[in-house]
């Protein structure tokens, strides 16, 4: 080969690789700091309402598609990722159970592209909303809140713990139909608050103006995080791994600095306490692996 194929090649390559690198595997984190979030703070609202923490948790996948890893965390691969859309149960000990997330509607789950629906599970889910104590969600989207959404009633309405961020994203969405009866926000701005004895969640606003975290810690002292779509993969946090800029500029319109911060707080609090449980928001296999490092039954009980 000539000296000038070999510079055209070069040449291809760069020209190529540099916006691939750029849009799919570069994942500067830049300036971001964390956010002034501690587990003591999360401890001391946790323990702020009377009454019995929660004793055990358990989770139900709804549906599930496959995505390319770099899209969902820069730089962790260009293979296949299987992720799940979930909700979770927390049995409270002479009460009724408190619920994260509220699975999704099948017409939800086809406008979000995903691969899989199981409407079985989802009405187990829908089961579990009716019989709820308080219902709390990780974001404001349909992924979140369109299983309530589809049998909204007044009484239902009544045992959600929202955010007014939540409400508003939940009003405006395209995927799914928020009911018209009127919902009383829990909790405005951006501060951690305590929904139940043991439970609290922390609004981000990244990737979405409803997104927030959630803090339990069971009866036992053991302690998690709902990382919802603030960590999707367990990579995200682990290897600060924002999502890429391909997803993140141009379909989700994220402020990346923000994304790092609140994954750099995960990373913080985890520190501060290390046998505190992180639980991404989609990384299925992860959840479900015979070495993940936390007790949680796959499906929900049948009652």
């Amino acid at each position: 080969m000539t000296p000038r194929f070999n510079l055209a090649v070069v040449i291809l390559l760069l020209v190529l690789g540099a916006p691939f690198y750029w849009l799919y595997i570069d994942n500067r984190p830049g300036d971001a700091q964390p956010k002034p979030v501690t587990i003591g703070q999360l401890r001391t609202l946790a323990d702020s309402q009377a009454g019995p923490a929660p004793r055990s948790i358990s989770m139900q996948r709804v549906a599930s598609a496959n995505r390319n890893s770099n899209w969902m965390a820069a730089g962790s691969g260009i293979r296949q990722r299987y992720i799940a859309i979930m909700a979770y149960r927390l049995e409270v000990p002479g009460s009724a159970p408190i619920l994260i997330n509220t699975g999704m509607t099948g017409a939800a789950a086809e406008a979000a592209s995903l691969d899989q629906f199981y409407p079985r599970s989802q009405q187990t889910v829908d089961l579990a909303l009716a019989n709820a104590g308080k219902i709390v969600a990780t974001g404001g989207g349909a992924e979140q809140l369109s299983g309530l959404a589809a049998h909204a009633s007044p009484d239902l309405l009544g045992k959600l713990a929202i955010t007014d961020a939540q409400l508003q994203q939940a009003r405006t969405s395209k995927t799914f139909d928020w009911p018209s009866e009127p919902v009383v926000p829990s909790h405005s701005g951006g501060a951690p608050w305590a929904v139940a004895p043991g439970v609290v969640a922390i609004p981000t606003g990244i990737p979405e103006r409803g997104s927030q975290m959630v803090y339990v810690r069971l009866a036992d002292g053991s302690e998690y995080l709902f990382a919802g779509d603030v960590a999707p993969l367990e990579t995200s946090w682990r290897n600060l791994r924002g999502r890429s800029r391909l997803r993140s500029q141009f379909y989700v319109k994220e402020d990346r600095s923000e994304a790092f911060a609140w994954l750099l707080t995960v990373r913080k609090l985890h520190r501060e306490a290390p046998d505190m449980h992180i639980l991404p928001g989609r990384d299925y296999y992860y959840l479900t692996g015979e070495e993940a490092p936390h007790r949680i039954a796959r499906q929900f009980p049948e009652r």
